[in-house]
């Protein structure tokens, strides 16, 4: 059992997978800001680059919602799904890239970090730490496209910030949190998109 801002969580953990840390809290605290800052209680929820899937599951348990977890690595969509259990489903898919509809919040905890590491044991275990600042601008529009409010978690040393990006797609940035560690600093953005364009 994983306690989170949200509450209590019970976490499958998968060697291969991107374990819970300082980020996902981080996201899920962006994500209670945000809606607290709006008003709304989002009753569909997008967690992208779900991983374990503790972020979706935190915000399903705190709102009674449901999360559509997506990851492009096979394992976290069966450890996203295990963690989910009955509060949401879990896709394999690049970003967004296969859903369509209206999510009332998407989180986004992208991997930040200019890592290029191969595993051979767990291939896809590398994706979940590095990114370069085109891919981060991909999942940015990826998520935006398809949710009315996102949070958007990234880091001092990725070299990329989300907010202009949220901005051009018609966003409004309603929250930010940030935490320093050692020589990094991370940060959470919430953005809330008040008219139906973008």
């Amino acid at each position: 059992m994983l306690e989170t801002p949200a509450g209590p969580v019970r976490v499958y953990i998968d060697p291969c997978v991107y374990e819970p840390a300082e980020d996902s809290m981080l996201a899920i605290e962006a994500a209670l800001d945000l809606a607290r800052s709006i008003g709304v209680k989002p009753r569909l929820l997008l967690d992208a680059g779900s991983g374990s899937g503790v972020i979706g599951a935190a915000l399903a348990g705190f709102f009674d919602s449901i999360t559509v977890a997506v990851d492009i690595n096979p394992r976290a969509v069966l450890a996203s799904s295990r963690t989910l259990g009955s509060r949401g489903v879990a896709l394999r898919c690049y970003w967004a890239s296969c859903l369509w509809g209206d999510f009332d919040l998407g989180v986004l905890n992208p991997p930040y970090l200019p890592v290029r590491d191969v595993d051979r044991e767990c291939p896809y275990l590398p994706l979940a730490w590095g990114a370069e600042p085109v891919e981060l601008e991909r999942a940015c529009r990826s998520v935006s496209r398809v949710s009315r409010g996102v949070v958007v978690v990234y880091s001092s040393l990725s070299g990329w910030s989300p907010i202009p990006c949220l901005e051009r797609l018609g966003f409004e940035v309603i929250v930010s949190r940030e935490e320093s560690f050692f020589m990094e600093r991370l940060r959470a953005v919430g953005a809330w998109r008040f008219s139906g364009d973008g």
